[in-house]
């Protein structure tokens, strides 16, 4: 149930679309809860107690956060996301730990990765926006490789963690020869799929991983190889990086559009730390604990620069968006959470060594004859003779499944660490669940045993049994419960939204009838959904301009006002909803109120032109020119568009015109 409601999420745009993802936590929920009916087998040798005193601490603080966040339809998309990553936790902590079984998953991954990376390069090489799923959508990011997550960025941020765990398999799991080879091809695909998706964050990060295995690989091979195979693995190592170095060069030098993402890598700093200036401006709102989950998409308008057209959603930072959104009590629970993962998956690395190295036959001593020069050089001889003996009888190392997922996992969080500097991997439900997998392998290496063995006299594992099987439930519970019930109500946002998009809505009344429609019939599943409430308000509006008589057409516009203000009443701090508010309100001349909402929509998006070009709209259609040419000004300003620039040139015709008009009429003689 695990692995297909990841499937599920990882084939369905990463879970970013909450249609499409509530179906995936409904089957984690009701995992979590089937894992009660009986006593998880425990392995109490491994399990970190501290990792789990730093999860509780961490998610229930976040927990807690968003269940008090001043938006709670934004902020369910985070309640879902840290209830279904919490569950995938645990249940890899306390029920899936045994390694094959976490091999098996890994392979499921490796899998899912190689069709990502395949549709990623019919992306690439197409040149256009194919997406497998006609129903998913995709961003204009023209060649980049996006896979099924319909974004480069957060294709490459579950790659990295899937190369890794397959190049870790390749070499130090004890899997057959066969097995390794597709392991490492899956790691191969994976790292082409990484390349094509142009995410220069991706590039980044996957270098900091692979650094990291390179190293702890060196280490383990120095402590467990036979002194030539450790010589041959340093030099295949030195190969491989000048291998891969030539291939990643060669690919980028013969690709203009790759090229062009290194090479530009310096004009998107300044719109990164613009993005990170105003998740500074939010914290400084309330420090301690945050401004609330998500908050940063409506503070991040109101303090993003004029430069910044796009709409901030994100900080592009996960670290930032965390302490504006969470305050310095969420980040420092978080750091908590990731120092005592990364300190128990380094002792469990050292543990796993140390188990592997008890086969290696000791050193016997040797008694020293003589004190001379010579007598020490003999001694030294000989004392080589024997180690190159004794180590030629060494055992050779046979692999171990805990130790490549340990290491993978560890350098999984390197990459991450990375990452999350520069993108917002973390709040996409896909990848946050598959790094939950990972950290669950920190808290818990496992055992090689397929079936875990629980000791009833170990005191330890009696009292981890009831955290094993009611919590897991009780996430598992909650999440079915607040997610399930919304699922009607969300397909119909999305059937709204698709009607409202279509263009030919402007020629067709029977577009806004359906959309108005759908929207009604969702807020019969859901009446706290403001989305709702703005499509609806949204067809009220087209239909109003679709109307035939006048009285029909204000009825509909007064209905479109009532509605957009259902919608600000759920979520107050909206532009969006504010600006359609005053555009109906300007529809029946309640131009006083008019006015007052759109001083509130500046307030909130001072620098973007939208709330400037409405105000430009309101004051045109009182016939004040001169403020609307004032608005226009402005709104061109910021935008720099040529339909602003136009609009201005054509207010100023306009005045122009009347003052020509004034001139003549009082010129006239009476």
């Amino acid at each position: 149930m695990v692995a297909g409601a990841l499937t599920a999420l990882l084939l369905l745009f990463g879970g970013l679309q909450s249609h499409v993802a509530i179906p995936a936590f409904g089957i984690l929920g009701a995992a979590a809860v089937l894992n009660s009916i009986r006593a998880p087998c425990l392995n109490a040798k491994n399990l970190s107690m501290w990792c789990l005193a730093g999860t509780s601490l961490s998610c229930g603080y976040i927990l807690t956060r968003i269940v008090a966040s001043p938006d709670q339809y934004i902020a369910r998309a985070d309640l879902f996301i840290v209830l279904a990553a919490s569950i995938v936790y645990l249940l890899f902590t306390f029920a899936l730990f045994s390694s094959r079984l976490r091999v098996r998953f890994v392979f499921l991954l490796l899998v899912i990765a190689a069709a990502n990376s395949i549709v990623g390069g019919i992306q690439f090489f197409k040149g256009h926006n194919f997406m497998p799923f006609s129903f998913l959508p995709r961003g204009d990011y023209g060649a980049r490789a996006s896979g099924f997550y319909g974004c480069p960025n957060h294709l490459a941020g579950y790659l990295e963690i899937v190369m890794l765990f397959g190049l870790s398999l390749a070499c130090w799991s004890r899997s057959n020869l066969l097995v390794r080879i597709a392991a490492g091809y899956g790691a191969a695909m994976c790292m082409v799929g990484i390349i094509l998706s142009g995410s220069r964050g991706g590039y980044a990060s996957s270098v900091a991983g692979l650094i990291a295995f390179g190293f702890i690989s060196l280490l383990l091979a120095g402590k467990w190889l036979r002194r030539e195979f450790w010589y041959a693995v340093i030099g295949c190592a030195l190969a491989g990086m000048a291998m891969g170095g030539y291939l990643l060069r060669s690919v980028v030098q013969q690709s203009d559009f790759l090229q062009h993402r290194v090479e530009s890598v310096n004009l998107d700093a300044g719109v990164r730390a613009s993005l990170a200036k105003a998740a500074l401006k939010q914290f400084h709102l309330s420090p301690w604990l945050g401004t609330g989950s998500r908050t940063y998409q409506f503070y991040g308008r109101q303090f993003r620069d004029s430069g910044i057209l796009a709409d901030p959603i994100y900080a592009h930072n996960d670290y930032l968006q965390l302490l504006a959104e969470y305050g310095i009590v969420g980040v420092s629970t978080f750091g908590l959470f990731l120092g005592v993962h990364l300190f128990g998956g380094w002792r469990s690395l050292l543990a796993v060594a140390a188990d592997q190295n008890t086969s290696v036959r000791p050193k016997p001593p040797m008694k020293r004859s003589g004190k001379g020069s010579r007598s020490r050089s003999a001694w030294r001889a000989v004392e080589d003779g024997e180690s190159k003996r004794l180590e030629q009888q060494q055992p050779a190392f046979k692999g171990s499944h805990s130790l490549a997922l340990t290491v993978a996992a560890f350098c999984s969080v390197v990459a991450y660490l990375v990452h999350s500097a520069v993108d917002f991997n973390l709040h996409i439900p896909a990848n946050a669940c598959v790094m939950a997998f990972v950290f669950a392998i920190l808290a818990n290496p496992g055992t090689n045993s397929t079936t875990g063995a629980r000791d009833s006299r170990d005191s330890f594992a009696a009292r981890m049994i009831p955290i094993g099987r009611f919590v897991p439930a009780a996430l598992g519970l909650w999440l079915m419960i607040v997610s399930l019930p919304k699922l009607p109500a969300e397909i119909c946002r999305e059937k709204a939204r698709g009607l409202l998009s279509d263009w030919r809505m402007l020629d067709s009344i029977e577009f806004a009838t359906q959309a108005e429609a759908v929207a009604r019939k969702g807020l019969g599943y859901d009446p706290k959904n403001p989305e709702l409430y703005f499509y609806l308000g949204e067809a009220q509006v087209l239909l109003a301009d679709l109307a035939e008589t006048p009285a029909e057409r204000n009825r509909l516009n007064e209905a479109s006002i009532a509605s957009f203000k259902s919608a600000l009443a759920l979520s107050p701090r909206d532009v969006r909803y504010v600006l359609s508010l005053a555009s109906s309100l300007d529809a029946v001349e309640s131009y006083d109120e008019a006015e007052s909402t759109l001083a509130f929509a500046v307030e909130l998006d001072p620098k973007s032109g939208n709330p400037h070009t409405a105000r430009a709209a309101h004051f045109h259609a009182q016939n004040k020119l001169e403020q609307a040419e004032v608005e226009y000004e402005i709104a061109a300003k910021l935008t720099n568009a040529h339909f602003e620039w136009s609009r201005l040139i054509a207010i100023r015709k306009e005045i122009e015109d009347k003052k020509a008009l004034d001139s003549t009429t009082a010129g006239a003689p009476k």
